[in-house]
Parts: C-alpha cells; sequence; structure tokens
C-alpha cells in the first residue's frame, strides 16, 4: 500500500511539474473610488475588480468588467479639487489605479493644467498578471471625458477627412504616450491594454484601440480591453480592426448621436443600445397661434413623446437638412468657438450651450409672429441678416458669459437661413426640438452616474443571493 501511495504521488508530481498548478480563479473584490458628481463636489461609488478579467478574450463584452471600466473613466474626470488648484485634477483616477493594483502611474503635466481647445488627459499604470506559465504586463488607460472644460470645442472639429479630427488627434496623442511609457519602462513579452472613457473620451478610447495594435502590432500587443461609454460617432468608413471595442451607448443621448448617422458616421466594435435613462418628461411644446399673432408668448404642451424616437427622427431630419459640407463651411467654427466657452469653475458650465438655439428661436417668433413678419424677413438673405443678426445679437448679449461673437452669429444666421422653410412650415417640431425644458432631459441622458446604475443591474457581482 505504502509502495502504491509513493507512486500515485510520483505521479501527481511529475504531472504538475509538466502541466503547473492550477490557480483557483481570483473571485472580484469590492472597491470604492471618487468621482467628479457634477461641478461642485466629489463623490463616492464603488465596483468590483480582479486580474480574471484580463484573462479572457477581450473581444467577448464581459458586464462584470463593463462597470469596471465605467469606474476608470468616472474616476478620470478632473476632480472637483479643481477649486483647491489645477494639481488636484488627477487625484480620483491615480487612487482607483491604485486601489486595482497598478503601479508606475503616470499623468501627463496637462492633467493638471488649464484646459485647452484641443488636449486629452489621460492616466497609465502597468501591472503584472500572473496567467499560465506565461505572465503579461496590463497597461491601463484611464482617458478624461468629464470636467474638461475647454477641450469641449474638439467635439465639434469633425474636419474633412474619414475619421473625426478631434478625436482622432487626441487617439493620436494617447498612441505616441503609450509606446513612449512602454519603451520608458523596458516592457517586453506579451502586453494586454485595458482602456475605458466616457463621452469625448469614449470615442478617443474608440480610435485608440483600433490604432494602437496597428503600430505596435498584434504579437506585442495581443488583447486590447476597449470599453466606450455615451460613444459618439468617430468616423465614416469604419474598416476591419483587429480589435473589439465595446461601445455602450444611450438610445435617449443626444451626445451619442453626434456626429450625425446621416452624415455616415459611426463607431468602430459592438454596440449594446441603453435605454432612456433619465425619468424627465419629455413633452411636445407650441405656441398657441392666437396668443402668437397677440404677442402675448403663451406656451401650449402637448401630450407626452417616445424621448429616444423623437431624438433620433430630429437627428435623421437635420441630417439630411444640414449637409456635412455646409456644417464645415458654415458651422464648424462657430460651433468650436462656442463650446470653447464652457468654464469648468461655473457650477454648471454645460448650460451655456443647453439654451441658446432654443432661446434665439423662441425670441425670433416673438419679435416677428409667426409667419407674416418672419416670412419678410426670409425672402432674401439681405433681409434675413438684416432683420435676424439684431436678434441674434440680442439674445446672446442677455447672456452672463460673453458671446458677442461674429463666428457665432454668422454660424447661427447661416443654419436658420438654411432651415427657415421648414421653420414657417412646423415651428412647433423646432420649439420641441429647442424647447429648454426638453434639451435638460435630453442631455441628462448624458450622465455616467445613471449609466453606472443601470450597467450594476447587468453585473452578477451585484445580484442579490
Amino acid at each position: 500500500m505504502e509502495a502504491m501511495l509513493r507512486f500515485f504521488s510520483a505521479i501527481k508530481s511529475f504531472f504538475l511539474k509538466i502541466f503547473g498548478k492550477k490557480q483557483p480563479p481570483l473571485l472580484p473584490r469590492r472597491i470604492f473610488f471618487h468621482y467628479a458628481k457634477g461641478f461642485i463636489e466629489d463623490a463616492e461609488e464603488d465596483v468590483y475588480y480582479t486580474d480574471s478579467y484580463f484573462c479572457e478574450d477581450s473581444s467577448k463584452a464581459n458586464p462584470s468588467l463593463a462597470v469596471c471600466s465605467l469606474g476608470l473613466a468616472m474616476s478620470a474626470f478632473s476632480s472637483n479639487h479643481l477649486k483647491e488648484g489645477f494639481e488636484k485634477q488627477a487625484v480620483n483616477v491615480i487612487e482607483f489605479m491604485g486601489k486595482c493594483g497598478f503601479s508606475g502611474i503616470e499623468v501627463p503635466p496637462y492633467f493638471c493644467k488649464e484646459t485647452t481647445e484641443e488636449g486629452i488627459a489621460y492616466a497609465i499604470g502597468k501591472k503584472t498578471i500572473k496567467h499560465g506559465k506565461k505572465p503579461f504586463i496590463l497597461l491601463s488607460i484611464g482617458v478624461r471625458g468629464g470636467n474638461y472644460g475647454k477641450e469641449w470645442s474638439s467635439n465639434a472639429y469633425i474636419g474633412e477627412g474619414n475619421r473625426h479630427k478631434g478625436f482622432d488627434l487626441a487617439a493620436s496623442e494617447i498612441v505616441e504616450a503609450t509606446k513612449a511609457y512602454i519603451q520608458k519602462h523596458r516592457i517586453r513579452g506579451e502586453v494586454r491594454v485595458w482602456v475605458s472613457g466616457f463621452s469625448r473620451a469614449a470615442a478617443v478610447s474608440n480610435l485608440f484601440s483600433v490604432s494602437l495594435p496597428r503600430q505596435i502590432g498584434k504579437a506585442h500587443i495581443s488583447e486590447v480591453y476597449a470599453y466606450c461609454f455615451a460613444c459618439p460617432n468617430v468616423a465614416k468608413e469604419i474598416e476591419e480592426t483587429l480589435t473589439v471595442p465595446h461601445n455602450y451607448v444611450g438610445s435617449a443621448d443626444l451626445v451619442a448621436m453626434l456626429p450625425l448617422k446621416k452624415w455616415g458616421f459611426a463607431r468602430y466594435g459592438e454596440d449594446t443600445m441603453v435605454p432612456p435613462l433619465s425619468p424627465m418628461p419629455f413633452s411636445s411644446v407650441s405656441f398657441s397661434p392666437i396668443h402668437v399673432f397677440n404677442k402675448q408668448k403663451r406656451f401650449v404642451r402637448t401630450g407626452g413623446l417616445d424621448k429616444a424616437k423623437f431624438l433620433a427622427e430630429a437627428g435623421d431630419y437635420l441630417g439630411e437638412r444640414i449637409t456635412l459640407p455646409f456644417f464645415l463651411e458654415n458651422c464648424q467654427d462657430a460651433a468650436r468657438e462656442f463650446l470653447a466657452l464652457v468654464d469648468p469653475t461655473l457650477e454648471n458650465p454645460y448650460s451655456v450651450v443647453g439654451g441658446v438655439f432654443g432661446e434665439t428661436f423662441k425670441g425670433m417668433i416673438e419679435e416677428y409672429g409667426i409667419p407674416s413678419l418672419l416670412l419678410k424677413a426670409a425672402s432674401s438673405k439681405t433681409n434675413w441678416d438684416e432683420a435676424i443678426r439684431p436678434v441674434l445679437e440680442r439674445v446672446l448679449e442677455s447672456k452672463p458669459y460673453s458671446l458677442n461673437s461674429d463666428n457665432i452669429v454668422r454660424g447661427l444666421t447661416s443654419l436658420i437661413f438654411l432651415l427657415r422653410k421648414d421653420v414657417l412650415k412646423d415651428h412647433n417640431f423646432f420649439l420641441t426640438m429647442c424647447d429648454g425644458a426638453n434639451m435638460a432631459s435630453a442631455l441628462n441622458e448624458h450622465k455616467a452616474a445613471l449609466y453606472l446604475a443601470y450597467l450594476k443591474g447587468l453585473d452578477p457581482n451585484y445580484k442579490a443571493d
């Protein structure tokens, strides 16, 4: 019997030497992190992290890794410690990466400075993960997608190439930074990359994830785990790629609908659609004709609308009327200048954009009525400029921030003149699309915390026993 036990023990030792001892799967552990909630304070949230996420095929979406990736993306927002100085803007993403076990965490100096129109901020860290016989290096890259001030201007920089110019410039910068990081830290062997971003950062992460393996090679970058939340469209022609980014897109998220599908834009990878998240009402709006002509300026609200359907139809409508060449020639400079006015020290900097077009349109109706005087103004471009410019300037100058810009006025007059016949034909559609309450409802869909709450419902880590 003793001889038999020694025999089986020897057999066991032999196989362990050949195949190695199988490690038990690592259970996810809960980590708490901080992120910029709005523009006033930082809040705390939680996700579950484990190295095992990165031992799987990156082309298959993992709901638990999706939640964890959104945590990484949210932590990369500029901290609201901004009031204490720019140098503290990266504290949350550094904390998040540290709790996940990453070391060598680096952020570019720009992350801790005032923002610029074409800037991009990110953090890079590394860790070694044991997997089978050969360990690999995992790089974690969190891209800043919130509280980024003037960088919002880049969203409107579409350009004339295949890829959205503003997003592509930022993605290229992070590709070069990643290559430099690998060289600086003398990283050899198999490398896997985990990248995540929200909003603009999602678009940048999407392009980064398909560009990096092409430049470094699939043999060295074996897997790219790219998770992109509220991801805008990034390119007109989506070619075959080595990686599959995972995009989580709100069906009523206005930001994720841009640049317009009717212009031919789409995203790389695989889309998971998220249902409308905000409970705020979305109502059709109209002027009562009697009150319009009597200059009493009273709105009449009618029944509720399917928010996602209405916004999709509005996007299709605008994409057909406003062509990409028209936008590039007449509106791009105005849009970029306008978005560059966003000031992260305001209580709600995005309110700069929220109601201007709608208020301008309502100001025109209140000034001219519908349709008699507006028809007269629309009879020629000269009449239009002479009649509409003062209205635009008055509306813009009434704001508590400086918007008296020739580029903005010229862009808006060109845009509204292009759409004048449709405005006259069905001004209620425009009022509904531009109404301040509806605009707020649409923009409320673009909140990372709402995405996180929804995605946690799909993550097995949060399922009740």
